[in-house]
């Protein structure tokens, strides 16, 4: 005899059971999963009188619920008692009445017509699945990004030159050498920025030469 599993009814064949007829519960298992990842309910509350509604299994395995219609009256749909899951809910209702979700013995949230709310339910308390976040101040950021700038500026300018494993004048004359290795140009009196002309350089000491 099988078991179904609590939140999306999966069947929990026993022992023994389905001999050479396996693929009827696997496959009727692997549809549910399915639904449950990607499938969508569609409810329209257009003539709906009952203002209490239990969803039904089909209806609730699906993690998308969407409403719509006309509505006459505040209505509520609810998850069954001790079924938990995730649901994105949309309310594409027209009608200036109330709609909503949640559990009846438990909490349950409104949904304002033309939005899409996730909710999280484990089995009696329906919430909403985001808190409100304190709208950010402009001002507030600009002075954090204008003192980070600053403190980039200022890291840079007080690296003791001697950190720096420096590459003697005398060897400087070819090759390629990584930037750590060569003194930063700020502290020099001025970078010269050229082609390579093929010869050796020439200019006011101090200055390094950027070859490209």
């Amino acid at each position: 005899m099988s078991t179904f599993t609590t939140n999306k009814n999966i069947q929990e064949p026993a022992s023994g059971s389905f001999n050479n007829a396996w693929a009827t519960p696997v496959n009727a298992n692997w549809s549910i999963i399915d639904e449950a990842f990607g499938g969508t309910t569609a409810i329209s509350l257009t003539g709906v009188v009952n203002p209490s509604n239990t969803l039904t299994i089909t209806q609730y395995t699906p993690p998308n619920i969407e409403f719509s219609g006309t509505m006459t009256l505040e209505v509520a749909y609810f998850v069954p008692a001790g079924v938990g899951g995730i649901w994105s809910v949309a309310n594409n209702t027209t009608g200036a009445f109330l709609l909503v979700f949640g559990y009846a013995s438990g909490s349950y949230q409104s949904i304002p017509q033309g939005t899409r709310t996730l909710f999280i339910g484990d089995g009696t308390n329906m919430q909403i699945a985001h808190t409100n976040i304190p709208a950010v101040n402009e001002s507030a950021v600009l002075a954090w990004q204008a003192a980070l700038a600053i403190q980039g500026s200022q890291i840079q300018s007080v690296i003791p030159l001697a950190w720096i494993p420096s590459v003697p004048a005398s060897q400087v004359t070819s090759g390629v050498f990584a930037a750590a290795r060569i003194p930063p140009p700020a502290s020099q009196p001025g970078v010269t920025i050229q082609a390579d002309p093929g010869t050796t350089p020439t200019g006011t000491f101090g200055q390094i030469f950027y070859y490209y």
